[in-house]
């Protein structure tokens, strides 16, 4: 990607909202079909 396209990304509501928290979740479906829903905090 380049600068002004992260610049882009960077500023969409979406990712303002998500910025602003300090935690996260990271879903996504196992190998063995069961859904997964990790949190994640970060600074």
């Amino acid at each position: 990607m380049q600068p002004n396209e992260i610049i882009e990304v960077l500023n969409r509501p979406i990712s303002q909202e998500l910025l602003a928290r300090n935690v996260t979740r990271l879903a996504y479906v196992a190998k063995d079909g069961t859904p997964r829903n990790v949190p994640i905090a970060f600074t």
